[in-house]
């Protein structure tokens, strides 16, 4: 993949081929320094504009780092409830 030009690693250029039926939760930490915040925020503008079926969440605190966080569990927890 290295050889490839970036917007085509972006998942932005790929909303189109996302089904409708298809749920996407996207969560972002909000001291993010690898992927800052507007980034995920133009990828659910983006989704919302192509009538995509997507739950955003914010973590607040939280950098790009997020796996096998406890609010982040907590937060996957409160989306699937």
């Amino acid at each position: 993949i290295w050889n490839l030009e970036v917007n085509s690693l972006s998942p932005i250029e790929k909303v189109q081929n996302i089904d409708t039926s298809t749920q996407i939760i996207l969560l972002h930490g909000d001291n993010d320094e690898i992927v800052p915040i507007s980034i995920a925020t133009k990828y659910v503008e983006e989704l919302k504009a192509k009538n995509k079926n997507v739950n955003f969440k914010i973590l607040r605190g939280q950098g790009h780092e997020i796996a096998f966080n406890q609010n982040v569990f907590e937060a996957i927890q409160g989306v699937i409830e």
